[in-house]
């Protein structure tokens, strides 16, 4: 019994592979051996798993768990040791050299992978992220621990991707690890601040409008960028606390310019996918703007072409609820991912903002402009205001008017401002 008791714990009871326990035994095993004989882990994580499992049901992902884990025993019948790690984790302990290219090995896993697609019948791609380590003799388990490290950053590279452990990568995970946790701990007020980046009229140079950007000067690791820290804060509760920051400054900053200038400037605020799971957060802020006795029609909400695109009847329908109420929404990133002109057709947004990448082809590609021109027409008839974003050169601006655009961001007219840099441009 306690024979198969200690079988049991070392064994995942789904495909019949060791476990993760099974694995580390199996690692500690490897480092018992005098001289220590070169292995290589790889880690083979199946793309976006979770998917699968909402798609076709538990009882269909696991019955693919089981064929991939018994096409891992055939194709690599030497193995150390193979087993499931974790729900959706692979692992593959194989003697190499560390001379030895391991991409051969990931080849082979890609092109099962391949094979149990074409003969699964589902309309589903199977690929994986992989990530590899050497060196098993290292203490403290921490080939795994950098093959762990590896296949994340595999899966951020992209499905069907690959990457090979390096220091950097440990490097990069500790400094994020480090930002999560100096997020979780900031005093908001104090080291977070918001800076304003002027949308012009082309025809007149006025400032319009402005998109509050936010940004983090921290005692520690000084300006963090938003790149950094946005995805961080959207893996917790963080982007609600950021979020209410921004909202508060963008009423003080409308009061203000209103006050000091007799102008309401049209304010646009960045909305991620994680705060837009908060059903109530629209509401919040209609509310807060009436306490402030503030207009709807003077903020904007940005939410990006990829975003919009994930779930979009959901989506159309909250944008028509909030925009019966006087609320706006501009379409951020427009030409970065898929949407097309038929596809606009379906949210009523009031605002399209043209990525940075359509901008600075529109010098070097005719289709480019082409293609702006035909979506400027679309917007006009829709009553549509179209921003271009990222405009630089004064050939890109001539080129934009040209077209019909009217309204442009970027580094020509303005960098992104203090308020009260803006303040005196709107003054001047």
């Amino acid at each position: 019994i306690i024979k198969m008791l200690q079988t049991l714990a070392y064994r995942d009871s789904l495909t019949g592979l060791s476990n993760r326990h099974g694995l580390l035994k199996s690692i500690l095993d490897i480092r018992k051996r005098k001289p220590i004989v070169p292995h290589t882990i790889f880690i083979l994580d199946i793309d976006e798993f979770s998917k699968i499992n909402n798609m076709l049901g538990s009882l269909a992902a696991d019955q693919l768990l089981q064929r991939v884990a018994i096409e891992l025993k055939n194709l690599f019948p030497e193995a150390t040791n193979i087993a499931r790690i974790s729900a959706d984790e692979f692992s593959l302990l194989l003697y190499q050299q560390e001379n030895e290219d391991p991409v051969h090995t990931v080849e082979k896993i890609r092109q099962k992978l391949h094979e149990i697609e074409q003969t699964w019948q589902q309309s589903i791609p199977v690929t994986g992220s992989i990530g590899i380590a050497h060196k098993v003799e290292k203490p403290n388990y921490d080939v795994l621990r950098h093959a762990e490290l590896a296949v994340k950053e595999a899966k951020a590279r992209g499905r069907n991707s690959y990457c090979i452990f390096e220091d950097k990568i440990a490097d990069s995970f500790e400094r994020e690890v480090a930002i999560e946790t100096a997020l979780k701990y900031a005093d908001i007020d104090k080291e977070f601040h918001v800076v304003f980046q002027p949308q012009v009229e082309i025809h007149s140079g006025n400032i319009i409008g402005a998109e509050l950007l936010l940004r983090w000067h921290h005692p520690r690791f000084g300006l963090i960028s938003p790149i950094e820290f946005i995805p961080l804060a959207e893996k917790n509760d963080e982007i609600f606390r950021l979020g209410e920051f921004v909202f508060q400054k963008a009423m003080q900053a409308q009061e203000k310019i209103s006050a000091q200038t007799g102008k309401n400037l049209l304010l646009s605020i960045n909305i991620s996918p994680r705060q837009w799971l908060n059903k109530n957060l629209l509401a919040e802020f209609l509310e807060m703007l009436h306490k402030n006795n503030l207009s709807p029609k003077h903020f904007e909400f940005e939410i990006t072409e990829t975003f919009l695109m994930k779930d979009p009847e959901v989506i159309s329908k909250t944008i028509e609820q909030y925009k019966d109420q006087g609320m706006r929404f501009a379409l951020d990133d427009f030409g970065s991912g898929y949407a097309g002109l038929q596809y606009l057709r379906d949210f009523p947004v009031d605002t399209i903002k043209i990525d940075r990448s359509f901008v600075a082809g529109i010098t070097k590609k005719y289709n480019i402009g082409r293609i702006l021109k035909l979506l400027q027409i679309y917007a006009s008839e829709f009553g549509i205001r179209i921003v271009a974003e990222g405009a630089e050169q004064e050939e890109e601006i001539k080129l934009l008017k040209d077209i019909g655009i009217q309204y442009v961001q970027g580094f020509y007219y303005y960098p992104p401002l203090d308020f009260n840099t803006l303040l005196q441009k709107l003054s001047a």
